[in-house]
């Protein structure tokens, strides 16, 4: 508080009452405090912190599940694309075995070596 209202001339003692009483007001209402866990003075004052908490919490494990399909969608995108690069690149008829760690535990597949239509392979330089 003393950076905010020292930074200013105050000229009349109500200027300077008007500033701390807004740095106050920002500081009981607006102001986030990681002691009370990211709500407001206000918030626990009147009770409201509880739910509020619960809503961030709802909101944080809904986001950790997105962020999680999202990664193995884009894990499996990469897998595939793997997959046919080793298609396209080798002819040969040895089976093929791909691992990847998808987070929360490796994922594997294998398999033969399919025929690969050319049309699906990048053109050879």
């Amino acid at each position: 508080m003393k950076n905010r209202v020292l930074l200013e001339n105050y000229y009349l003692p109500g200027d300077l009452e008007r500033q701390i009483g807004a740095f106050v007001d920002y500081y009981n209402n607006q102001r986030y405090h990681e002691s009370l866990n990211n709500v407001t003075p206000a918030d626990v004052y009147f009770g409201r912190d509880k739910a509020i908490i619960r809503e961030m919490e709802k909101i944080k494990k809904r986001t950790i599940r997105q962020r999680c399909l999202q990664h193995q969608k884009l894990a499996a995108r990469s897998v595939t694309q793997t997959s046919q690069n080793l298609q396209c690149s080798s002819r040969s008829d040895d089976p093929f075995y791909l691992t990847t760690d998808m987070g929360r535990g490796r994922t594997q597949g294998h398999g033969e070596r399919p025929e690969v239509e050319p049309s699906r392979c990048p053109p050879t330089i």
